[in-house]
């Protein structure tokens, strides 16, 4: 007897059917404290959308251990034993010698640091390093960096990036409401305008 279970395509939409249902049936008693929730379970609904089915066995997918922190946005994953430079797609985190920048790299070293993870690789930048999502144990780590206020949504690398999507700039904008991370500062200045 063939066992008949649903696809990881059906178990996302019948997962979005049911936090869709729940939220709508929040939104008849709005307050402020039930919206942001409601923002969150919408926030979860539209990045459980946009994972393509197969993401996980992307042919473009890395897997490995991060052997290194070098930033905020920049990891060393030892693959196979070659050691490979990945740079997060769609985020800028600052830069080592800018206010927060040593903040945004302990917080990557935290979540990543010895770690096994998957690289959805996207490309090569101009600096030959590989250029991906990170994800860990299914967490997207670049949006994890954005939502804990460690890095900007670099939207001109949207077209570049595997996963990326409007998930990245409002995890952004939760962020700085919440004046977490780097946006607990008066005036952040963005890395790429740093580094000018």
């Amino acid at each position: 007897m063939q066992n008949s279970l649903p696809s990881p395509r059906q178990t996302r939409r019948n997962l979005a059917q049911i936090i869709w249902s729940k939220c709508c049936l929040r939104l008849s008693k709005i307050n402020l404290r039930e919206m942001l929730i409601n923002a969150s379970i919408i926030l979860a609904l539209v990045l459980l959308l946009a994972v393509p089915h197969g993401y996980a066995q992307s042919p473009d997918a890395l897997s490995g251990t991060v052997a290194r922190v070098v930033d905020g946005d920049t990891v060393v994953v030892r693959v196979n034993g070659q050691q490979t430079r990945v740079r997060l797609s769609g985020i800028d985190a600052p830069e080592s010698n800018q206010p927060h920048g040593r903040a945004a790299s302990l917080a990557l070293e935290r979540k990543v640091a010895g770690k096994n993870v998957q690289v959805m690789v996207s490309g090569t930048d101009r600096h030959g390093r590989t250029v991906g999502v990170l994800m860990l144990g299914g967490r997207d780590i670049n949006l994890a960096m954005v939502q804990n206020g460690h890095a900007w949504h670099f939207e001109s690398r949207r077209a570049h990036a595997v996963g990326v999507n409007e998930g990245y700039a409002a995890a952004q904008r939760s962020a700085r409401l919440a004046r977490k991370g780097l946006w607990a500062q008066a005036n952040p200045v963005e890395p790429w305008e740093w580094r000018n």
